[in-house]
Order: structure tokens, then sequence, then C-alpha cells
């Protein structure tokens, strides 16, 4: 018998109290053969006191909240991209102090997040690097703010009213392999382009019979990326959840190795060619995961 799968998922703050969102997650769970072995929740404010958010959507929400954007590690593909985009250097508008995060551009025009994000996503929206956007708004001295989708994010999930639902849930690689469970039961990222078989399409197709909205923002539902990003994500939302359990864990792979490894994200050798860390593990079983990690280790390719 292959070794069985763990994700986690979670029912993001506007769908966690809808009735029609728990229901199609759980008849699609049983349709493909998914289980729930844990369940929990956690409110906004239990989530804006552990920092569970900010970790979560790590990247996007070290750029989105730096108070010193010229800590950022910004390479030369991406800083060619801005110059392109907007007709002067990075180290130009980075010296005259006009490159700023979202979150202290909110603060800043003194908005909520919501109402931030509607104004910087009204402007043109580079994408510079994995995890780096950016936008020029006139109605900040024209300085250009990164990641201005993020104070909202943070916002929705922190509040004083928000409520995540939190699973963990197994499923054999032999019947579900974990690309299909990503694609086929979870759906794609934006729901309007995923499978209408799949929960985010599903309840896209149906969102005007059920009343909840579901939008490439608000898309419902959460789902590991990986076996190794499952046990991260574990290790961080369900603290109290019993590793031994976890595939990865009982092979020795403990998450805060996996934590630094995500983390430093190094290039990784994927047939003959080289990816970053964290992207050549998506959509893997657990068994393969373990293999190369365990590979990586070896030669000494993991800090």
């Amino acid at each position: 018998m292959s070794v069985r799968n763990q994700a986690l998922v979670f029912l993001k703050p506007h769908a966690a109290r809808h009735p029609a969102a728990r229901a199609c997650m759980e008849a699609f769970f049983r349709r493909d053969g998914v289980s729930i072995v844990h369940e929990t929740s956690r409110t906004g404010p239990e989530i804006a006191a552990s920092g569970a958010v900010d970790r979560h959507y790590a990247v996007n929400a070290r750029v989105g909240t730096t108070v010193n954007p010229a800590e950022l590690y910004v390479g030369p593909e991406a800083r060619e991209r801005f110059h392109t985009a907007f007709g002067e250097t990075w180290s130009q508008a980075l010296n005259e102090g006009r490159i700023v995060s979202g979150l202290t551009a909110q603060k800043r025009l003194g908005l909520d997040g919501e109402s931030f994000h509607a104004l910087w996503a009204r402007h043109p929206i580079q994408k510079l690097a994995g995890g780096l956007y950016v936008a020029r708004l006139p109605e900040l001295g024209n300085a250009y703010v990164l990641n201005g989708f993020y104070p909202s994010i943070r916002e929705i999930f922190t509040r004083p009213d928000a409520r995540v639902v939190l699973f963990v849930v197994e499923f054999a690689p032999e019947h579900l392999p974990w690309a299909r469970f990503r694609a086929g039961t979870i759906g794609a990222t934006n729901p309007s382009a995923a499978d209408p078989r799949s929960i985010r399409g599903h309840l896209h197709r149906t969102q005007n019979e059920t009343g909840l909205a579901v939008t490439y923002r608000e898309n419902v539902i959460h789902a590991s990326a990986s076996p190794f990003e499952a046990l991260i994500e574990k290790a961080l939302w369900i603290p109290e959840f019993p590793l031994d359990s976890d595939p990865l864990y009982a092979a020795g792979i403990r998450p805060e190795a996996a934590s630094r490894w995500r983390d430093a994200n190094p290039l990784v050798p994927v047939q003959g060619k080289t990816a970053p860390l964290v992207e050549s593990l998506e959509d893997l079983d657990s068994e393969v995961v373990i293999t190369r990690l365990n590979e990586y280790r070896t030669t000494h390719l993991l800090p």
C-alpha cells in the first residue's frame, strides 16, 4: 500500500459561516474519497495574536508589510521589469523614498484594508517577481506601492468577527493523486477558470443560487499545494495536531527544517533542469516528496 497523502484545508473567513461552502466541500470530499481526520477553528483575534496569516502568506506578507523596502531582495530581472514598466530605475525611486509597502501606504492614506485594495487595484499592476507586485499611485505622490492587496487579506483574516474552519484531510494517491486533488477536488485558484466539478468551480457557477460570492480573491477554500507545504501549514495553523500521522514527519522531516527550506527555496535538479524547491514539490504525492527531500539532504542542497 502506498503512503497516504495528508493535507491542510481551510474554509476562508467569508465562506466559513456559509452553509453552501461546507455542504459542497463535504459532498465533493465524499465523492473523491477524501477523509476529514481533524477539524478545528480559529477566530480573527486568535489569528492576529498568533501571526498565522502573515506566516502563511509569508512572501506576500513580507513585501506587503515591510517598513524598509531597501531590505527586500529585488533581483536584476525584477529591476529591469520595473524600469521597462515605469521608465525609471528601482534604485532611483528607492533612494527618493518613493517605494513603500502596501501597509505603509494604507496607513499614510488613513484607509481600511478593503478601501485601500480597491484604490490600489484601480491602477496598472506590474508583477516584478514571485510575490512582488507594484502599482504607482498618484494619490500618494506617485509613490510605488508594493503588494497593495495584502493589507486587506490580513484584515479579512484578523478582524474581530472573522473565523476560519480548518481540516486535516487524508486521501490515497492510487485513487486520488495530489495533482487531481488540487485541480479536480479543490479547483484552480481562479474559480472562474476552475473545473466546474471542483469545489471552487461549482460554487462559482452556483453563486447566484447560494448567495455566496466567489471571486479570484474570495475563492472559498485553501488546500496545501504539496505534502511539503502541508507539514508546515499543519504546524502553523494547528500546533496541537499530532504530527505523528504526517507521512513526512514519520520519515524524519521536521516542520522547523521544512520551514527553513521553504524560506531559502534553493534551486534543485528536476528532470535535467533546475527549479525552486517549493515549486518543484507542488502536486506530488507524499512518497515522491519524501524521496526527493531525502536526496536533497544527502547531497547537501538543503540548508
